[in-house]
C-alpha cells in the first residue's frame, strides 16, 4: 500500500515538471501536423505579428476594425475592398490607383481639380506626361451619357469641341460641287452642280469655298467652314455664313443653304457681293465629310 501511494506521488512530480518544462519553452512549440485546427477559425496574434511560410488558404480576410474591408477570393461581385490607395508594382502610387509599367513610368488614377475623375501615364524621373496610346477594334466615347469630348478644354461646348488646329491625313469622303463662268448677282442664291450624300439622318462636311475669278491666283477667294446635312430639311435649313478673303485683302461674304424637301443634298450659295467668273475661273465647294 506504501508503494502504492510512492508511485502515484511520483507519477504527479514527474508530470508536473513535464508540464511546466513545456510551459517554459512554450515558444519553440511547433505544430508536426501540416493542418492544424484551431478553435472559431480564428488566429490572434496579440503585440507583435506572425510569420508564415508556405501557402495560407482561406476563404475570407476580413479587417478586423472594419468588415467593409476584406479580401474574398471566392467573391462572385466585390473580391476586394481596401480603404487607402492601391499601388501594384509601386509601394508609392500616385493617385487612387497606381501602376507601375516601366522604368520611372506609372499608369495612375486620381481627382483632378477635386471633382473630375483622371487618368494620367507618368514619367516619375523627369516629372513630366508621356503619351498613352489606346488599341481597339472599335472605340466608343460616351455612348451611354451622352456627353460631349473636349480636346484642349476641360468644358467642351459641343460633342466635340477641339481648342486648337486640326489635321485630317485623309477624309471619309471628299465632293466638289460647282459653278462655271458667269455673273452671279449679289444676294440671288444659285444651285451648285451635283449634291452631297445627306444619308437616313444627316451627314457632317468640313466645306471649303474657292472663287476663281479669272484664274489668275491673286484674284483667288477662298475660305472654310462647317455644315450638316439633313435628311428632309425644312426651309433655310444648314444656312451657313462663310467669310472669303483674298491675297490683296479683300473681302465677299458667302452663304450656303441646303434645298428644301426629300430633294437630297442640293446645296444653294449666295454672295453678299456680285461675282462675275470669266473664262478659266469657276467657283469650287470642296465638301469633306467628316461624320
Amino acid at each position: 500500500m506504501k508503494h502504492t501511494r510512492l508511485i502515484s506521488i511520483f507519477t504527479g512530480v514527474f508530470f508536473t515538471l513535464i508540464l511546466t518544462f513545456l510551459y517554459t519553452q512554450r515558444s519553440y512549440l511547433q505544430f508536426s501536423h501540416t493542418k492544424p485546427a484551431f478553435a472559431a477559425n480564428n488566429i490572434a496574434v496579440a503585440g507583435g505579428y506572425a510569420t508564415f511560410s508556405g501557402t495560407i488558404r482561406g476563404t475570407q480576410f476580413i479587417d478586423n476594425d472594419n468588415n467593409a474591408y476584406f479580401i474574398d477570393p471566392n467573391a462572385t461581385g466585390t473580391s476586394l475592398a481596401v480603404a487607402g490607395t492601391v499601388g501594384i508594382g509601386t509601394v508609392s502610387p500616385h493617385g487612387v490607383l497606381g501602376v507601375h509599367v516601366g522604368t520611372n513610368l506609372n499608369l495612375n488614377t486620381f481627382l483632378y481639380g477635386g471633382t473630375d475623375l483622371a487618368l494620367a501615364a507618368h514619367n516619375d524621373a523627369a516629372n513630366a506626361y508621356v503619351p498613352l496610346r489606346i488599341e481597339a477594334s472599335s472605340l466608343s466615347i460616351n455612348q451611354g451619357s451622352g456627353g460631349s469630348v473636349g480636346i484642349g478644354t476641360t468644358s467642351p461646348g459641343a460633342t466635340l469641341d477641339v481648342n486648337g488646329n486640326i489635321n485630317f491625313t485623309t477624309m471619309k469622303q471628299q465632293y466638289i460641287l460647282a459653278l462655271g463662268t458667269g455673273t452671279y448677282t449679289a444676294g440671288t442664291w444659285y444651285t451648285l452642280s451635283g449634291n452631297l450624300p445627306q444619308g437616313t439622318r444627316g451627314e457632317s462636311y468640313i466645306v471649303e469655298i474657292l472663287v476663281i475669278y479669272d484664274n489668275i491666283w491673286y484674284h483667288e477667294f477662298i475660305g472654310s467652314g462647317f455644315i450638316s446635312v439633313l435628311y428632309w430639311p425644312n426651309n433655310n435649313q444648314s444656312y451657313v455664313t462663310i467669310p472669303l478673303t483674298t491675297h490683296t485683302s479683300g473681302a465677299i461674304t458667302a452663304y450656303l443653304m441646303q434645298q428644301t424637301g426629300g430633294g437630297g443634298g442640293f446645296i444653294n450659295i449666295k454672295f453678299d457681293t456680285t461675282v462675275t467668273v470669266t473664262s478659266g475661273g469657276s467657283i469650287q465647294c470642296s465638301f469633306k465629310r467628316i461624320f
